[in-house]
């Protein structure tokens, strides 16, 4: 299993996967609905994309990856580091990667490290602020498409906080964006060897899932990586050789038949030469963040503001390799990852 940030993994030969508690009974469900509609009832503020930036990294951590941000100063990502089992950090999937939280309250930072029980590899890529955490973990040390998703409720310090989330029919399922109304959209697919993406939504409190994939001519391999209290869905798909960024408005839960209801849109990053967008969280407010790929075959951080807009928000001050934006929370505070001037992989916030 990669990393979230598909960009890392498609540079490294990856396959594209993009670098993914309790049970919720009937009270837990009415109350995650009633405090997800209270917060998307606020009034959003017309937002600008960040001027900001601070890098960070896991404690001892040879990459760290940020891949989601709350409203409550919790970052969720992923980190590996050399001599793990006796094996180097890099590529994903042949050595150890951990999930962890990063927690900022009252100007103290603290780092909390998150693996499944007993599994090789463990990643934590979604949070929302009822502190819910999803994700995906590899049971054990294979190559290949073969792992499986994860929620917990934060501190998923205990054995039982963890739950276990397979798509129906799949070998491997991520677990990308949850929001505060405790739907999740993730990854599944089949065939470990040579998987084929598909997206779905996924309801914690009803079990119930929905396909996602979109509709357009010449487009496969559909991921769906963020999710907003609306329910509009953001990931990337394949369109005849170029990886080209969606929208699903308003998905649902059909009343009959497997496919999620809603309207698909896609864009790319309006620049000659670009090879791939991918959006990989919305806001709120609309705004979506992501990566596109430029004619030199190097990654870019983007803010897509609710108007359409765009603009490139690489981690400053440069020089940078890489640059990702993975998540953006309800006050328009992104994180993601970038390569620093001496090649290494590090997380970064910004405001």
């Amino acid at each position: 299993m990669t990393f979230k940030n598909f960009v890392f993994c498609a540079l490294a030969g990856q396959p594209m996967k993009s670098l993914a508690c309790s049970r919720v009974g009937l009270l837990a469900a009415v109350t995650l609905i009633f405090l997800g509609l209270m917060v998307s009832a606020l009034p959003l503020l017309a937002q600008s994309p960040p001027t900001k930036y601070f890098a960070f990294d896991f404690p001892g951590a040879t990459i760290t990856e940020a891949f989601a941000t709350n409203d409550n100063g919790k970052t969720v990502g992923g980190y590996c580091f050399d001599g793990d089992l006796g094996s180097t950090c890099a590529p994903p999937g042949f050595s150890p990667s951990h999930g962890y939280v990063r927690v900022y309250k009252a100007g103290v930072v603290t780092y909390q490290a998150i693996n499944y029980p007993g599994a090789f590899e463990t990643e934590t890529i979604g949070i929302n602020n009822h502190n819910l955490i999803v994700g995906l973990f590899d049971p054990k040390h294979v190559q290949g498409d073969s792992g499986r998703g994860f929620y917990c409720q934060y501190p998923c310090t205990a054995a039982g906080d963890f739950h276990t989330v397979d798509f129906p029919g799949a070998t491997a399922t991520d677990l990308q964006s949850v929001n505060n109304l405790g739907n999740i959209v993730g990854v599944w697919s089949t065939n470990p060897s040579a998987p084929v993406d598909h997206g779905f939504l996924y309801s914690v409190s009803t079990k119930k899932f929905c396909k996602i994939d979109v509709p357009f001519t010449g487009g496969s391999g559909t991921n769906s990586l963020g999710i907003n209290d609306s329910n509009d869905v953001v990931g990337s798909y394949d369109e005849s050789g170029i990886v080209t960024a969606f929208v699903l408005k308003s998905a649902g839960f059909p009343a009959t038949g497997k496919k999620c209801t809603g309207t698909y849109s896609k864009f790319v990053y309006p620049q000659t030469g670009v090879t791939q967008t991918e959006a990989q969280g919305i806001n709120n407010a609309g705004v979506i963040v992501g990566n596109y790929l430029d004619s030199s075959n190097v990654s870019h951080a983007f803010w897509r503001a609710a108007d359409g807009t765009f603009t490139t928000i690489d981690f400053q001050p440069g020089p940078t390799g890489d640059n990702a934006a993975t998540s953006v929370n309800t006050a328009g505070q992104v994180v993601g990852n970038f390569t620093d001037s001496a090649g290494k992989e590090r997380a970064f916030r910004a405001h």
